[in-house]
């Protein structure tokens, strides 16, 4: 990570890496409710400012309903939530409420409580896999260049180690 505060007093740099993690986390929230929340493109839909207030709201609405059930579904499957997918969590939720909208005076409460813990089942029995440990060596698969080849991969357990170089100008 490269930074421009030099001072390492006021921005020490475990909090600086902390903060790039929260950073990260909320930039993944963004991909997600730019891209895979909203099926219509790139734009808003909306035409005046009013509205595109709206329509944000609704998405970010529409987003912490999908983590609800992100959450539920990690309980339901005692896995961890970080391995509950958002797409396909996104596609569960919105063939329930499809069929919900048709269906929902058909049933009783308990039916539709049955039908969302089913749901929730579902988006438990896909987790993505469980991310393996890994370190990222400063060399090449295949030698192209000066760099040394990586013959073995190398993984780290424990807390994130870094080093604090000067720049000089």
């Amino acid at each position: 990570m490269w930074t421009s505060l030099l001072d390492w007093r006021r921005n020490p740099a475990a909090e600086l890496l902390a903060l790039y993690a929260q950073r990260w986390e909320q930039e993944i929230f963004y991909k997600e409710l730019k891209g895979d929340l909203r099926a219509s493109g790139p734009c808003l839909q909306s035409h005046t400012p009013l509205t595109a207030l709206q329509e944000l709201a609704a998405l970010i609405l529409a987003s912490a309903a999908l983590v609800d059930y992100r959450v539920a579904a990690a309980a339901v499957g005692e896995v961890g939530v970080l391995r509950i997918s958002f797409m396909k969590t996104l596609q569960v939720v919105q063939g329930l409420w499809q069929f919900l909208t048709l269906a929902a005076d058909f049933l009783t409460v308990a039916q539709v409580r049955l039908l969302v813990w089913r749901g929730l089942r579902r988006i438990a029995a896909m987790p993505s896999p469980k991310r393996r440990q890994r370190s990222c060596p400063r060399a090449l698969r295949q030698p192209v260049s000066q760099w040394p080849r990586l013959r073995k991969n190398t993984y780290r357990k424990g807390p994130i180690t870094y080093d604090i170089g000067a720049i000089y100008a």
